[in-house]
């Protein structure tokens, strides 16, 4: 599938999902794809990989504030009860 044709069918699913697309839809989707790694607490060196960046400290320095301490992961889990 090329790129034109990717971009216009995800375009009409955030339109089905009623979700507006803003300005990069798949540089939302790769942030959430990190986001989430990071707070699910996957380890920083296998989401670097993931995401295509050049160095875990790259991951750490963008996405440090979605990194809970273990102490954090345990209110977490309380709050989803």
């Amino acid at each position: 599938m090329d790129v034109r044709t990717l971009r216009k069918a995800f375009a009409k699913a955030l339109q089905a999902a009623g979700v507006e697309p803003g300005d990069k839809p798949f540089h939302r989707l790769r942030h959430t794809f990190v986001t989430d790694l990071l707070i699910a607490g996957v380890q920083l060196y296998w989401v670097s990989r993931w995401a295509g960046h050049s160095t875990p400290d790259f991951t750490a320095r963008v996405y440090a504030h979605w990194m809970p301490q273990p102490n954090q992961r345990a209110i977490v889990a309380r709050l989803e009860e």
